[in-house]
């Protein structure tokens, strides 16, 4: 019997690509049933795209260098080459347009031409232009492309998406709460910050109700 995973993921987050490339490795060696979900991680960025300058140029370089040289050893680990964006851009179009390939039995196939189109040839995935010629790439219907991205059904699920990713939680006994001591902790993860940095953890004590979170 297949082990289901459930997916939830973004174009522009590299550790999601790095979780999606190493998946797609174990299901050569196990009997895994994977769900995916396209959850957005920055909506408030243009699909036009924004000069990564623009929304790092806060940040300490050092920071930022170091980061990327961690996800670059991670992602050369498994096999991967990427870089990072210096056009970020907003993802929604290219999640829409993934819900289409998934019916049409190809998701993986667009998924992996999608985070190769990013983080290694630099496209804006948020352009349906260039959705379209990767659709193309791996035998969809270009047209089809165009009319995911403005799907109200479609739109609904991603919405949907989101809701349930925001409720899924997990529960530890490897985390302690700092208020009584109980290992009872049920505990959720988002990308609050940059999508190059690490996720937030927001930890909430099943015995107290403290709650806390942390990077």
């Amino acid at each position: 019997m297949a082990l289901k995973v459930t997916l939830f993921s973004d174009f522009i987050c590299p550790f999601c690509y790095i979780g999606f490339h190493t998946l797609r490795k174990m299901k050569q060696e196990f009997d895994l049933d994977v769900d995916w979900r396209g959850f957005q991680i920055h909506p408030d960025w243009p699909a036009t795209g924004i000069p990564a300058e623009k929304v790092y140029g806060k940040m300490d370089p050092d920071s930022r260098k170091g980061a990327w040289e961690r996800i670059s050893t991670m992602a050369t680990e498994i096999g991967l080459t990427m870089k990072p964006p210096s056009m970020l851009t907003n993802s929604h179009n290219a999640l829409a347009a993934t819900e289409y390939a998934i019916t049409s039995g190809k998701g993986e196939e667009f998924e992996e031409r999608v985070y190769r189109a990013y983080f290694e040839d630099g496209a804006n995935i948020g352009d349906v232009e260039v959705l379209k010629t990767l659709g193309s790439d791996v035998g969809l219907d270009p047209a089809q492309i165009v009319e995911a991205t403005a799907s109200p059904k479609v739109q609904l699920r991603l919405k949907n998406n989101a809701m349930v990713a925001q409720e899924e939680k997990s529960v530890s006994a490897s985390l302690q709460c700092g208020k009584c001591g109980q290992r009872k902790v049920s505990y959720s993860q988002a990308q609050t910050r940059s999508a190059d940095e690490p996720m937030t953890t927001f930890c909430e004590c099943l015995n107290c109700g403290n709650r806390w979170k942390f990077s």
